[in-house]
């Protein structure tokens, strides 16, 4: 019906359109006008309008209807929902929804826009979730350089507080002095709190104060660059501790002198300090090789250090200087002429290992020894060889001094021509104590003042007071034994003995 009528309105208009152009007038029949109408077919397609126009018409079409407008994005209100709005020169948002902040919108929002009514930007503050300005905790600058290197460390440079992460590149304010609670783990690394007791240490292996890094490759000569690290803390703290890691150092020329305070830490004997010609590897002295006013108070610990390895050597491994104090503790000490030539006065040597090619250790010095092995490890030692030997004491207060040695469970196990070998030609000044050894080898009490040895396991039936007074309690030879030589000798509670 719709149809109908919309041809029988457009008929009527044709044929009043006729009727005025051909300047008809009057009343019009409207069976004139019906009379006047001549159906024509409509036309296949329009050809006549402007593009995209006819295309709408025969398909009326949203997207046709839109290919038709030649200004989509003009000022009126059609709007295709789905369709790209373009760039119009403005739009308004206040009911937009689902705006998407990371493609949707670019540039910078201004703090009005964020938080109304917030003024006061800076840039030392920062805007907290509840639209409130706060200031970022600690203080300074914080800068790092444009690169590092895997396992440097973050230090401050100067005094404003500016943190380089390279300690490898510190030029200044070097100290490292690390106290407190201090916990590291991992490979070749320290684990404990408080380590060293909170006083100075440095890692050879790192450079710092000038110092060159120590390669502990058992190839470089590591002398120069350990022997800095001893002379800093001793000069600028009056000592602290060189730490080795896992290593091989190896040093040469007069080895390494160690100052008064000064301790050299290890890692048990996988640091080991070694020499390859005949010469010293460590020396304890505060003047001279020696100390004139007592003391120094230093130490070696939880380290291998190995003397030259041929028979032939003349140099000890280490050596205690003259009235020098000083601690050994934990240390495999092997090779050279002795092992360790001890020349101080009230030294301690604990739980450590040492071996020489003539003596284990050499004495000229009043010392003690707890937990001590000196055994000859397998090797053919040479010379007039023992264990122990003391020899004519240098000690303060020259030959009226008394050389006092305490041995406390030590072992004087091995193939020397002796276990204990007593000659201090020093006005025979020299008191020994042995308390709770082993001695496998002869023992020779040539000049001595006094020796006493008690709860001893005596090994070789060759024993010989030739002076001086002895006095042997609790003591038990494997084989028979009769004490030779003029010296007197006092005997209680001993088993194995012919004479004592």
């Amino acid at each position: 019906m719709t149809r109908l009528t919309s041809l029988l309105a457009g008929a009527l208009l044709c044929a009043l359109s006729t009727a005025v152009a051909s300047g008809q007038t009057g009343q019009l029949d409207p069976w004139q006008v019906w009379g006047n109408f001549t159906a024509q077919p409509a036309p296949a397609s329009p050809t006549s309008f402007a593009n995209g126009v006819a295309q709408f018409l025969v398909t009326p079409s949203s997207a046709n209807l839109r290919a038709a407008m030649t200004d989509p994005t003009g000022t009126g209100l059609l709007y295709f929902q789905g369709g790209a709005l373009g760039q119009p020169s403005s739009a308004d948002l206040a009911h937009a929804t689902n705006l998407p902040l990371g493609t949707g919108v670019i540039g910078n929002l201004p703090i009005a826009n964020t938080c109304p009514g917030l003024t006061g930007a800076s840039s030392s503050t920062f805007l907290r979730g509840d639209c409130q300005w706060a200031t970022p905790a600690g203080a300074g600058n914080v800068t790092g350089p444009g690169s590092s290197t895997v396992g440097h460390i973050t230090t401050f440079g100067g005094t404003l507080g500016t943190a380089i992460q390279d300690q490898a590149t510190v030029t200044t304010d070097q100290n490292h002095v690390y106290s407190g609670n201090i916990t590291a783990s991992g490979t070749n690394q320290m684990q404990g709190n408080t380590y060293f007791g909170g006083a100075p240490w440095f890692d050879v292996k790192s450079p710092a104060h000038s110092c060159a890094a120590a390669i502990g490759n058992g190839a470089a000569d590591d002398t120069s660059a350990i022997q800095c690290h001893i002379n800093y803390l001793n000069s600028t703290y009056g000592g602290g501790f060189v730490f080795f890691p896992p290593g091989t150092y190896l040093v040469s020329g007069a080895g390494l002198t160690v100052s008064a305070g000064v301790w050299l830490e290890g890692s048990g004997i996988a640091s080991s300090i070694q020499v390859s010609t005949d010469s010293m590897a460590v020396s304890f002295s505060t003047s001279g090789g020696t100390c004139p006013g007592g003391g120094h108070l230093g130490g070696l610990e939880k380290l291998q250090v190995l003397g030259f390895q041929t028979n032939t050597s003349t140099q000890p491994a280490v050596k205690i200087g003259a009235n020098c104090s000083v601690t050994i503790r934990d240390a495999r000490i092997w090779f050279g002429a002795q092992g360790l030539v001890n020349n101080g006065v009230d030294s301690l040597v604990e739980n450590s290992y040492i071996c020489g090619w003539q003596q284990c250790v050499f004495s000229q010095g009043a010392n003690w020894y707890v937990r001590v092995k000196l055994d000859s490890i397998g090797i053919t030692m040479v010379g007039t060889s023992a264990a122990f030997m003391q020899g004519a004491y240098i000690g303060p207060g020259g030959a009226t001094a008394i050389a006092e040695n305490h041995f406390t469970q030590t072992d004087f196990s091995g193939t020397y021509s002796y276990s204990i070998y007593i000659d201090d030609t020093n006005n025979a000044s020299a008191i020994t104590h042995i308390d709770g050894g082993v001695l496998s080898s002869a023992i020779m009490l040539n000049h001595h003042r006094f020796t006493m040895i008690t709860g001893t396991e005596i090994g070789s039936t060759s024993f010989a007071n030739n002076n001086g007074a002895m006095l042997m309690s609790s003591t038990t030879a494997l084989a028979s034994v009769t004490i030779s030589g003029a010296g007197s000798r006092s005997c209680g509670s001993n088993a194995g003995f012919t004479n004592c």
